[in-house]
């Protein structure tokens, strides 16, 4: 389990009511959003509990501080905990960081392959009305997750950070676009050499052989890539630092010009994966290069168009102008040039505002995609080459639940004729069956809980599409006992032998009542 406090960018975009718009919104998904729970407020819908909120945050008026704490809680994929334990869990959280007699909502999300909680919490204290805010509230969140985890037999998470803050920052940026960064490029290649070189001239060789120098910045120093990317030596390692390599090498002393040859280079590309990306690469780089061309161009018109508009104001302010000159009376023509004047200036007005319209469409066509969730995208339009490569960024644990699995997927790995509700990015293909999620990972099908009869035959069907007929059923009783009488009716065979001979023997005395 990961606890974290998600802080804002800027102050001015705090928003209790835009966090819980965001939090409970489904997002046309049939289940995004799970339970969702109000606490320490008079109302029972959380429309009404965010005014309620808001009231009490417009009472606090010395505070400057941001008054909304958005709380996120994850588990490891394939973990369901039921809806009593992640109520406690919250509850639990909230107190240890001193908020449990604040005002908040939580709301359980199910679309991504990790179950999570979104708590936004109102920092201003309902009677009291002073703003709290934990210290060290990451060192509270760990201690606090690592006691919970223990408490529910949840898997076990480091919560203790073992990496420089930009080390974390790299990490989470791979983590996120599929990227490799410079940080963790040098990391798994050459960090072991540069920590063991034992002069400056050995350090700048390591990185030479690598087509990166070493410069001074500032009170530190800088690790230079050729493609102008550059990151902070002590991010890569704390002993790589200015102060501790001048301690054990001397004062720094920059690179010699010399020739040697370069056996590695930096380039921006995906992160290493057993499936060749090279293919899907070239496609993502020339669809980036369309898209900023396009936004070129529309920018472009934007420009041209807003000039032209302004030129063809002004002249036309001009030839009023022109007009009026035959005007007798002094206040009469200042009256007519101040109105002219006006309606320029409010034309003007106009222009720049449409220019301002026309420049937000024309970045937002042209903005560019990362990596995974373009994959994502070409994963929708059921391309299996992206999702095998979302597939591969991390080891699968066992599906838990209510699953659908068979051996032969490796020769029915065609996507299903279903709906695509959303593809994750490990890859889960989320299908949509009546007002129910079949989840997708390319091993496995899973179902929620508590479905309908409906819907287990129409996903037994699906398998047959990825699976061949024969289908192993794993999950609850009552799932099995559906998966059962579904089969009676479908050419299919179970792998289980008692589950197996249940389905025959409905499926035959079905055939001798019909035969009757």
């Amino acid at each position: 389990m990961i606890v974290k406090h998600i802080p804002i960018r800027t102050l001015n975009k705090s928003s209790f009511s835009g966090l819980v718009q965001y939090i409970t919104n489904a997002q046309d998904k049939n289940e995004r959003v799970g339970d969702v729970c109000i606490t320490n407020c008079l109302s029972e819908h959380h429309e009404w509990a965010v005014k309620e909120v808001e009231l009490t945050q417009r009472q606090n008026t010395r505070s400057k501080l941001d008054k909304t704490y958005h709380m996120l809680v994850s588990f490891r994929a394939g973990e369901n905990p039921s809806a009593d334990t992640l109520k406690s869990i919250e509850v639990q959280l909230c107190a240890a960081l001193g908020y449990q007699e604040h005002q908040r909502v939580s709301a359980v999300h199910r679309d991504t392959d990790h179950l999570h909680i979104h708590i936004a919490i109102n920092k201003v204290h309902p009677v009291k009305l002073t703003v709290h805010k934990p210290f060290r509230d990451y060192k509270i969140l760990a201690d606090a997750a690592l006691k919970l985890e223990h408490e529910y037999g949840l898997n076990h998470d480091n919560h203790i950070a073992h990496m420089t803050p930009g080390e974390a920052k790299a990490q989470d940026m791979e983590y996120t676009s599929g990227i490799e960064s410079l940080i963790g490029w040098i990391k798994r290649g050459c960090l072991p050499e540069l920590l063991s070189a034992s002069s400056w001239e050995e350090l700048h060789e390591v990185l030479t052989k690598n087509s990166l120098t070493l410069s001074e910045r500032g009170n530190g120093l800088v690790i230079n890539a050729k493609n102008g990317i550059a990151a902070k030596a002590s991010s890569l390692h704390r002993n790589l630092s200015k102060h501790a390599l001048e301690k054990r090498l001397g004062a720094f002393q920059p690179a010699l010009s010399q020739e040697m040859k370069i056996i590695n280079r930096y380039e921006i590309k995906p992160m290493p994966s057993p499936i060749n990306t090279q293919q899907l690469w070239a496609v993502y780089r020339h669809e980036r290069r369309q898209h900023s061309q396009q936004q070129l161009v529309l920018m472009q018109r934007a420009q041209h168009r807003k000039e032209r508009r302004i030129e063809a104001a002004k002249k036309a302010a001009q030839l009023k102008r022109v007009f009026i000159q035959p005007t007798r009376g002094r206040l009469a023509k200042a009256v007519l040039h101040h109105t002219i004047t006006d309606g320029l200036l409010k034309e003007i007005r106009t222009i720049l505002r449409d220019y301002q319209e026309d420049r937000r469409i024309a970045y937002a066509k042209g903005k560019h995609t990362v990596w995974f969730d373009w994959l994502k995208a070409k994963g929708m339009e059921g391309n299996v080459e992206a999702l095998e490569v979302l597939r591969q960024r991390y080891e699968r644990a066992a599906a838990k639940g209510n699953v659908i699995s068979g051996d032969d997927i490796g020769r029915f790995n065609d996507p299903i004729e279903a709906k695509i509700e959303t593809v994750t990015k490990c890859g889960t293909v989320h299908y949509q069956i009546a007002q129910n999620v079949l989840r997708d990972d390319g091993k496995v099908l899973r179902l929620s809980e508590n479905v309908s009869e409906e819907v287990v035959t129409a996903a037994l069907n699906m398998a047959t599409q990825r699976f061949g007929k024969e289908l192993t059923i794993t999950g609850t009783d009552s799932f099995r006992r559906q998966a059962i009488t579904a089969g009676a009716r479908l050419t299919i065979t179970f792998t289980d032998p008692e589950m197996e001979e249940q389905r025959r023997a409905l499926g035959g005395g079905r055939a001798r009542g019909r035969r009757m």
